[in-house]
């Protein structure tokens, strides 16, 4: 391949997001999953949000936030006059002149863990002062050279300087510190002798009044400059007690606001002795905690936190919304075809019409029931198992069914009106027959031929997971401490066992490739093969994991998830040996889409990855004459051309196994030059999708 054209397919590549195998996009939480650790803002509407190795940016007041860049390590951030600083772990130290728009790492000559660093003060663009839990480096030259110095006590959570020689330090063990003197000496000024006493945070609006918190539920107050401080009563929140305060921002005197543990957040109007909540959800709930505020007047703010939650509110906290769809648990994803997916999050579903880049909330299918699982057999049809009120003991043993894509489902007969238990599975062949299980203390397993009208009892057991391969095989897992697999030969009438797990080991979930080959996955590394649809199993031996999740898209090529440590395995001989992926997600779905794997996990995350195999593909021309394709035969470069209104969404290159060799995405082009001077002579396929899902495959011979 000449220069020009490796040139010209690597900008092509980094445009259209070829993805590698090891390369995960994020489709929600955007535009990121990591949490929140500090916010600020330059202007009401450009600001940033700081992660553990990330800084997000807006430039439109919150209506898009994206990721400027990824960073080494993240702990705190500020901004003045246009500089700012970011520090984090072993001394990493990132400085900007121009409001962010660039950041370089400095140099201060400290490193190691020594130097993880908590605050950052910035008194003017020459001098900055920045701490750690022991010691806190100083530059008075805009950060060309520091100086170190040692607190004088251990577990210095927070520091914060009003100026050069006034700064505070709050502690691990319950002590606020003042310095007059740029810290070469510090006075007690705060000592709570009761454990645990830890702070926070401490915050000032001017010299003289300002906040700290500290463990689990305090807040003190200083309107003396620190000398002294006088807590507010608990009972003063209209909560009638304060969360764990993780962070304040006030607008002036009055004016004030406080976010913390569990997703709690406070207002108030008095300077503070009086807050009421302003939660942006219902309750108290955990890794929901808010770390970053920012208020541009009293109407407006933004807040951040766990989960990547990034939240706006232009009311005053009266009502927040958020920026992503969602950003708790997926429990299960499912695609019906190339653009239109839904995903199950708590009891509410999602759904997807552009490959899951986007979704919107379709809801329940039955308001504050609980909704367990679901499987779609076209695009339009599915069912679902659920019932009972959320968060209570009912019976969940109802059948929800929908012909509308979701948009309303209808409650199906019962299974029987003398089954008083919850139904643990549900799996559909097509609209009419499907089954559903389940049953605690009444074992049973039903099968409807009517698309749910009625029901008949084919088994006294109990499946938690069920997988039919056609209309007669299929396969099933007993769960509460009975596992073991059983198989179906006639349509589910009868079942036999063919798996019985070794004592002291459990599976946690199955998957057949087709009739035959088939995979098991369980704690501490279990895992099983057959070949031959369950007569014999073969032991696997993966890295060391808790398997709670396996999926093959072909008899060797598969994927497994280990669930305790957050491990995603790859393998393409049939699990003889894996390849670790990531270290990314606690994954409770897999799922296959137009050549790419999809992963629905814990806090709302879905991510997908390009497999290099077109899914489904049939590699037989289509007849679309709008899309052509020159010179044909090619050895150098073609044009893939529509002559109509049409634009090209995307265009997929494979040989005759069905390969993807060459992959491009969001096109947005009637027209598309393509190098293929790479490609061996031979037969290669053309997919192109056009506007409207509209697919048309034509034949390339490179020569």
């Amino acid at each position: 391949m000449n220069n020009f054209f490796l040139c010209v397919l690597l900008m092509l590549f980094a445009k259209t997001n070829l993805f590698s195998q090891t390369n995960w996009e994020l489709l929600n939480p955007k535009p990121s999953y990591k949490t929140g650790v500090d916010m600020s803002f330059v202007s009401p509407a450009h600001g940033y949000i700081l992660t553990s190795n990330e800084i997000l940016e807006t430039t439109d007041a919150g209506s898009n936030w994206s990721l400027k860049q990824t960073i080494i390590s993240g702990v705190d951030m500020a901004f003045k006059n246009g500089v700012g600083f970011i520090v984090g772990n072993n001394g990493y130290v990132l400085k900007t002149t121009d409001s962010g728009a660039n950041w370089v790492q400095i140099t201060t000559g400290y490193t190691g863990y020594t130097f993880n660093y908590t605050s950052v003060s910035i008194i003017d663009n020459q001098n900055i002062i920045i701490s750690a839990n022991q010691r806190y480096i100083k530059t008075t030259d805009g950060g060309l050279s520091w100086n170190a110095f040692i607190f004088p006590t251990s577990y210095v959570n927070k520091t914060l300087f009003l100026s050069n020689l006034i700064g505070y330090s709050a502690t691990g063990d319950g002590r606020i510190l003042k310095t007059i003197d740029g810290g070469l000496n510090w006075s007690e000024k705060l000592s709570l002798n009761v454990s645990p006493s830890g702070f926070f945070t401490i915050y000032f609006i001017n010299d003289n009044v300002g906040f700290a918190s500290c463990e689990h539920s305090r807040i003190f107050k200083t309107s003396n400059g620190g000398e002294s401080w006088s807590e507010i009563q608990s009972s003063s929140s209209s909560s009638g007690g304060f969360e764990a305060i993780y962070s304040f921002y006030f607008l002036d005197l009055n004016n004030g606001y406080a976010a913390g543990d569990l997703g709690a957040m406070y207002k108030t109007t008095n300077g503070g002795t009086n807050w009421s909540s302003i939660n942006f959800q219902q309750g108290y709930v955990y890794n929901t905690s808010i770390f970053g505020l920012y208020f541009s007047d009293t109407s407006n703010g933004f807040a951040a936190g766990a989960r990547g939650r990034i939240i706006k509110t232009t009311n005053g906290g009266a009502l927040w919304t958020q920026y992503s769809p969602t950003y708790n648990d997926v429990k299960q994803l499912d695609f019906v075809n190339t653009n239109t997916g839904f995903a199950l999050v708590d009891n509410i579903f999602f759904k997807t019409t552009d490959e899951g880049q986007t979704w919107s909330n379709i809801g329940p299918p039955e308001v504050n029931a609980q909704t367990i699982s679901f499987d779609f057999v076209n695009q339009t049809t599915a069912f679902a198992i659920g019932g009972g009120q959320v968060a209570t003991s009912a019976e969940v043993k109802k059948i929800y069914r929908t012909t509308d894509s979701g948009t309303s489902w209808s409650v199906m007969s019962p299974v029987s009106s003398t089954f008083h238990d919850n139904l643990y599975s549900i799996d559909f062949i097509d609209e009419n027959i499907g089954f559903v299980s389940g049953g605690y203390n009444q074992p049973s397993t039903w099968k409807t031929v009517n698309g749910g009208t009625s029901w008949t009892q084919v088994a006294s057991l109990r499946f938690g997971q069920m997988q039919f391969v056609n209309s007669q095989i299929g396969y099933a897992k007993t769960t509460y401490s009975l596992d073991k697999i059983y198989k179906t030969v006639d349509g589910g009438l009868n079942w036999t066992i063919c798996f019985t797990p070794s004592s002291g080991n459990y599976i946690n979930s199955f998957y057949f490739a087709d009739e035959n080959i088939g995979y098991i996955v369980g704690d501490n590394a279990y895992m099983y093969k057959t070949i031959n649809g369950g007569l014999t199993w073969q032991q696997l031996n993966p890295p060391y994991g808790h398997y709670e999740k396996v999926r093959f898209y072909s008899d060797n090529v598969g994927y497994a998830a280990d669930t305790y440590y957050g491990n995603f395995y790859k393998t393409e001989d049939g699990g003889v040996t894996w390849q670790n992926l990531m270290q990314f997600a606690y994954t409770n779905s897999i799922e296959f889409n137009n050549g790419y794997i999809y992963l629905g996990a814990t806090n709302g995350k879905i991510i997908r990855s390009y497999t290099g195999i077109y899914l489904g593909t049939t590699n037989a021309e289509t007849s679309e004459s709008s899309v052509k394709i020159y010179p044909n035969p090619s050895s150098d470069e073609v044009t893939v051309n529509t002559d109509n209104a049409k634009k090209i969404k995307s265009i997929i290159i494979s040989d005759v196994t069905g390969k993807v060799l060459v992959h491009y995405d969001n096109i947005d082009s009637t027209n598309l030059k393509i190098p293929v001077s790479n490609l061996v002579k031979g037969i290669y396929f053309v997919k192109t999708l056009l506007d409207g899902s509209i697919e048309n495959v034509k034949k390339l011979l490179i020569n």
